[in-house]
């Protein structure tokens, strides 16, 4: 396998990869009626805004199967969605009816996003998802990739990122510890993992 930058054909892939990993890491087509609805929320929008910092993960038949996208400013980023991506995205599922309970949750968000606590934007000003497929999983390059996009924000002079997690995702709080991140604060089903990128050791 090997790491390279994403680039903008790469979404589709990326959308897969999304979907194939949405159930806290497990398999979640079966979950959605609305097939793009989750990576529409969660990828498309670094491919939109800051490509620069996006990374894709392929196997040795070039597909696929991993990525990780960051964001060196979450407050510009979230005023960009604000005025630009929600009511383009919003548009997208006027009039569709949501089937399962994951495409109502899913348009519920888009009606009203929930932004990142003040605090912890301030705080840790970057911010970043990672998804692999499980046969990327366990062998490293995760770590290797959160490494590589950690390097690229730090390099920038950005002081610190965050990661929003699940609480029940106990496997993905164990791999955030591995690169040194730490509960910042909790918010309903949410917790706030942050670092401090120029102490963190590469």
């Amino acid at each position: 396998m090997r790491i390279r930058r994403a680039q903008l054909s790469d979404l589709p892939a990326c959308r897969e990869v999304c979907l194939g990993t949405g159930d806290s890491g497990a398999d979640a087509h079966h979950l959605f009626s609305l097939p793009e609805i989750l990576s529409d929320i969660f990828v498309a929008p670094y491919f939109e805004f800051c490509l620069e910092f996006g990374w894709v993960l392929e196997n040795d038949q070039a597909k696929v199967v991993g990525y990780v996208l960051g964001c060196p400013d979450t407050a510009t980023f979230e005023s960009q969605l604000q005025d630009i991506w929600w009511p383009r995205i919003r548009a997208k599922y006027e009039n569709i009816e949501a089937v399962t309970n994951e495409d109502r949750e899913c348009l519920a968000f888009l009606a009203k996003p929930v932004p990142a606590p003040l605090d912890v934007s301030r705080r840790y000003p970057a911010h970043g998802h990672i998804d692999l497929l499980p046969e990327a999983q366990g062998a490293g390059w995760g770590l290797r990739m959160m490494t590589t996009m950690m390097d690229a924000l730090k390099a920038t002079g950005v002081s610190g990122m965050y990661l929003d997690v699940s609480a029940v995702n106990f496997r993905a709080h164990k791999f955030y510890a591995k690169l040194g991140f730490t509960e910042i604060a909790k918010d309903g089903d949410s917790v706030y993992l942050g670092i401090s990128l120029q102490e963190a050791v590469s």
